[in-house]
């Protein structure tokens, strides 16, 4: 499953012109500013996280403009390989293995993860730090070793560095377990020093260019207090996209499983991940409802996926071998991708129907992706033309650019068949060796998922 999301990665992930989301560019921006490369006509955002700038401010100025876009893909596949990692280990200790075997699978195929784990956005990297914490905690609970418990104080500061949502979204569980597994003070500490630890870095370089140890998130407090609310929601209670949107997020097909998972869970008490699914789940539609928003769905479809496994495996295992099917049926169909995206799903449902959309379903990695040409810029005063050869998803007026990005309808560019050529060659290389050295690698495995 990592492996897959390696070779996505790398073929369709990393992509700095599929302009989306204008937070590529925030990034990408402030990520030069960092590093002190700042370039006119580039802005940069106080405001934005520092993990994925600064992994492309870094990049960027080890490498060189513009060898370092080929390395971009590092990121989504790293992330995404911790969630999937994280993932397993999380629902087998509270769990058992077979429903950590399919809560990964889930995971690593869901359509809507994938999608946005292979944007440079620094949604899912949020999650991926998040499920690492939590794992190493769970490690340290089962061996009591305290480095594991200092290495999850550790992710857990690259989870809030990544993107703030984390601030709301991960506290309450994390204080959750604390409580459930009876953690004393001194392990606390532990994390803590961990915690501390990771931010250091970050506030030291916040300090340097920004002149506060904490500015991003001065800034981000600023900023939502000057948001103005969306008039659509003006005079709503609540914003009941999140809701609609859940059982497209997860899969049509997966989504009862949810459901039976959630009433075996409450039903046997274990509350823990259905409190922690339906809290951040209840954040958006009651607290932050700023608007519809695809990437936010990535915040907790994670959490419900894997209630989906712990449902799916008890009804199978009640079904008996009849069951087998179902669980085959779900891994297939959760990575079935709508040509809308859920936004465009969820709107679409008056006139177009359910019937023409799940005709109009194909797995992701069919849907055809752009890629741009990275030898055509040569300096990085180039990026302001690069915009031209951008594929974009959607009308230029439903996006909300930045005042330095040209607002215009662009053209698709062709891609680098060399680049592709090369990446088979050396993804051929990389099959022959694992295979030469699959004994190896399955006790390597084996001792891992083990732990």
């Amino acid at each position: 499953m990592v492996l897959y999301h390696v070779l996505f990665a790398i073929f369709y992930g990393g992509n700095p012109f599929q302009l989306i989301e204008p937070d590529v560019w925030y990034s990408f921006g402030t990520g030069l500013n960092l590093v002190g490369m700042e370039h006119t006509g580039i802005q940069f955002f106080v405001e934005k996280e520092m993990t994925l700038p600064l992994f492309m401010g870094i990049l960027y100025k080890s490498m060189g403009f513009p060898s370092f876009f080929y390395f971009l893909w590092i990121w989504n596949a790293l992330t995404m390989g911790i969630l999937i990692f994280s993932t397993f280990i999380i629902a087998k200790y509270y769990f058992d293995r077979n429903t950590a075997f399919i809560a990964a699978l889930l995971i690593g195929l869901n359509w809507h993860v994938a999608a946005w784990g292979q944007e440079l956005v620094d949604d899912v990297s949020m999650v991926s730090f998040m499920f690492l914490s939590i794992a190493l905690y769970t490690l340290f609970l089962r061996g009591g070793d305290r480095r594991y418990l200092c290495a999850s104080g550790v992710a857990a500061a690259l989870a809030i560095w990544t993107k703030t949502s984390a601030l709301y979204l991960f506290p309450p569980f994390i204080l959750m377990l604390a409580v459930v597994n009876k953690t004393k003070i001194r392990e606390a500490l532990v994390f803590f020093v961990g915690f501390v630890l990771a931010t250091l870095p970050f506030s030291l370089v916040c300090s340097l260019r920004y002149g506060h140890p904490l500015a991003p998130f001065v800034a981000r407090v600023v900023q939502f207090q000057q948001a103005a609310l969306p008039q659509e929601h003006v005079n709503t209670l609540f914003n009941t996209f999140y809701l609609e949107a859940l059982p497209i997020s997860v899969g049509l097909i997966v989504f009862p499983f949810l459901l039976a998972g959630l009433f075996y869970l409450i039903r046997k008490r274990k509350f823990l991940f259905p409190a922690w699914g339906l809290y951040c789940l209840g954040i958006y539609v009651f607290v932050i409802p700023f608007g519809p928003y695809d990437q936010y769905m990535v915040h907790f479809t994670p959490i419900f996926l894997i209630i989906s496994a712990v449902g799916l495996i008890r009804v199978a295992e009640v079904i008996g071998r009849k069951g087998f099917p179902l669980i085959i049926l779900a891994l297939l169909s959760t990575n079935l991708s709508p040509p809308l995206g859920i936004r465009g799903v969820v709107e679409g449902l008056g006139y177009e129907g359910i019937p023409k959309i799940l005709l109009s379903l194909r797995p992701l990695f069919l849907y055809p992706r752009q890629r741009w040409e990275g030898n055509k810029y040569v300096h990085i005063s180039d990026l302001q033309d690069a915009v031209q050869n951008v594929a974009l998803g959607f009308p230029s007026q439903s996006i909300y650019w930045p005042d330095w990005l040209p607002e215009f309808f662009v053209t698709h560019s062709e891609p680098d068949h060399s680049y592709t050529i090369i990446m088979i060659v050396i993804l051929t290389l990389v099959c022959i060796y694992l295979i030469m050295n699959r004994g190896k690698i399955a006790h390597v495995c084996t001792k891992l998922f083990q732990c």
